[in-house]
């Protein structure tokens, strides 16, 4: 009967997944001789990480390059991608290209980022990696009319991708698209870096993407409105002065470079060859008729109204002021709060409204703002309006302690001199702490959509 045993039989254990011992052992040793082999895999790959990193540091960079390009090929994987990222990295921070390309040098590292994990000091080096890259091409397109190369505008194309408020990046991009002739692309793209970053030294390299003088002239008097240093404004005032020659505004163009002369002269610099040039077109007892920042603030609507077109003003009426305490202890007031109807405010320095201090709080002003990405917003543009809106009395500010109150459903609000604030700000507030709040009227009753 198979339900007896015979002598000298033995049954074999009962195994539900249909295995013998055999089997069993087997399946084990597997297991342990595939452990062996990764954990004999991973020592050599740190292995050869330390060894291209010696290399690397020991400033033996065409060893290191050829070690770790080899190591990625075989076994492209985290620690291969990472000893070849640091060796690019090397690269293009000592500027030397002669291993490998530029662009080469940016796209492997755009594509080695994938494999590695994306640790804070990792993003930092590869953007300062690809921004450095990118100033070094900007730089190139500048002094020459070279048309870059596919490879070359691919890589910044896929940079300013990956790094797309990166105004070094999009700036090399731009020249590049103009010296390829790709002028629609490139002043878009230009004017995308002046929303960015609101600098003297971009406002005045837009001269070199227009053909139109007026907003030529816009764009320069805007650049010296916000660098008013004259040492770092000698090439915007050779050019404004060029512009000024062409409507034949010849006593503004001598006193522009008048201004340039002796800025340079004062640093016992040299007179550069086409500031001679230009001199020639200014006629013999031409008297030089001043500028100043309020001719530069005049001729600042043409620029902006070509950059930020797609940004429409909004009107905002004053909150309140900020002051910074001087030297004697007098109290300067430096920016004021801005607000729209819906109670959504701004700060915006003094310098740029073009109102005294004395009367800033009774006009009202048409602001541009721009938001870059998850950043915070900023302020492009602002003038004053030219009326004051009919919701001023629908906006105002509340000062004071803060009561804290629970509703029937256990949500926690705050009133401060009457005005009602909701939870998402109360949780902002400290307890028992003095606060001022923008509030809004609506249905005859107030809410606080901020706090300042």
């Amino acid at each position: 009967s198979g339900c007896l045993r015979q002598p000298g039989q033995h049954n074999s254990p009962s195994r539900d997944d249909g295995l013998s011992a055999h089997d069993e052992d087997n399946r084990e040793d597997d297991k342990r001789r595939c452990h062996n082999q990764d954990t004999e895999h991973y020592i050599l790959l740190t292995m050869s990480f330390k060894e291209v990193s010696s290399l690397r540091k020991a400033g033996r960079t065409a060893e290191a390059f050829e070690m770790a390009r080899d190591d990625f090929a075989r076994s492209p994987d985290k620690w291969s991608a990472s000893a070849l990222f640091w060796v690019y990295y090397s690269i293009s921070k000592s500027g030397d290209f002669s291993l490998v390309p530029a662009w080469r040098a940016g796209s492997e590292m755009l594509r080695l980022a994938d494999y590695m994990e994306r640790d804070e000091i990792m993003l930092q080096c590869l953007g300062a990696a690809v921004q450095h890259i990118a100033t070094l091409y900007a730089h190139q397109y500048m002094a020459s009319n070279a048309v870059p190369s596919v490879e070359e505008t691919d890589f910044l194309e896929r940079a300013a991708k990956r790094f797309p408020d990166n105004v070094f990046l999009l700036r090399a991009l731009a020249m590049g698209y103009m010296v390829a002739g790709r002028n629609d692309d490139a002043l878009s793209l230009f004017r995308k870096v002046l929303k960015i970053k609101n600098d003297g030294y971009l406002w005045s390299e837009l001269y070199d993407f227009l053909d139109d003088d007026s907003v030529r002239k816009s764009a320069l008097c805007k650049s010296l409105l916000i660098q008013s240093k004259p040492e770092f404004t000698g090439k915007t005032r050779l050019k404004l002065a060029c512009v000024l020659i062409r409507e034949n505004d010849y006593g503004r163009a001598a006193y522009e470079l008048r201004t340039y002369s002796d800025t340079y002269r004062k640093n016992s610099w040299c007179l550069s060859a086409e500031y001679s040039k230009i001199m020639r077109f200014i006629p013999p007892g031409t008297v030089p008729l001043r500028t100043g920042r309020e001719f530069y603030a005049e001729n600042t609507a043409a620029a902006e109204e070509f950059v930020y077109q797609d940004s429409p003003c909004s009107e905002m009426i004053p909150l309140m002021t900020r002051e910074v305490r001087a030297k004697g202890g007098k109290r300067i007031v430096t920016k004021i709060v801005l607000a729209d109807k819906k109670g959504r405010v701004l700060a915006v320095p003094l310098s740029r409204t073009g109102v005294p201090a004395a009367g800033c709080m009774n006009v009202a002003y048409a602001v541009r703002s721009y938001k870059p990405g998850d950043g915070p917003r900023r302020v492009i543009s602002c003038a004053v309006a030219d009326g004051f809106p009919e919701w001023r009395d629908d906006v105002r500010c509340f000062a004071g302690p803060v009561r804290l109150k629970t509703d029937r459903l256990g949500n926690q609000y705050g009133l401060v001199d009457g005005c009602f604030i909701p939870a998402q700000l109360v949780s902002r507030i400290k307890p028992d702490a003095d606060v001022t709040v923008v509030g809004v009227r609506k249905n005859g009753k107030w809410r606080a959509t901020s706090i300042l």
